[in-house]
């Protein structure tokens, strides 16, 4: 079906394919929710690494 709505499968052809917009919309999500994993755990893992070196 995709192929069909983007034959020459162009970066804008692809965007304008049904659905992708909820693609596009979970993986915000899920890139967020990466990010904020990180930077909560980067503190814990900061403060260890400087234990460590000490």
């Amino acid at each position: 079906m995709a192929e069909a709505q983007a034959p020459g499968r162009s970066d804008a052809e692809t965007l304008g394919v049904e659905g992708w917009g909820d693609v596009v919309a979970v993986a915000g999500r899920l890139a967020q929710v990466m990010v904020a994993h990180d930077l909560r755990e980067n503190p814990a893992l900061h403060e260890a690494r400087g234990a460590a070196e000490a």
